[in-house]
């Protein structure tokens, strides 16, 4: 079974409510093929232009939420900020 099938058939299992394709590929690996194979409706990354779209237009909402980013927000919320350098940081995100 090829990569490209692999993620055709997470894309057809309704078992399977999103999907991230942890990059760099290897080199082997044609990445924009892959990339561009992911359901937008499964696209955990936020890459497909229409999550795109939806994330960067006013009050639209995409589906998935870019992980990396989101995830490091929620875990800093707790902490009180003591530098100026992370406030910027992450205010950019």
């Amino acid at each position: 079974m090829s990569d490209l099938q692999i993620v055709q058939g997470y894309n057809a299992d309704p078992a399977v409510h999103g999907i991230l394709v942890q990059l760099p590929l290897p080199k082997h690996i044609n990445e924009q093929r892959i990339l561009d194979a992911v359901s937008f409706e499964k696209d955990v990354d936020g890459f497909h232009p229409q999550n795109i779209g939806c994330l960067a237009m006013r009050s639209r909402d995409p589906r998935f939420v870019c992980c990396t980013p989101k995830v490091n927000i929620s875990m800093l919320a707790p902490v009180p900020f003591v530098s100026l350098y992370c406030v910027r940081c992450f205010t950019c995100l």
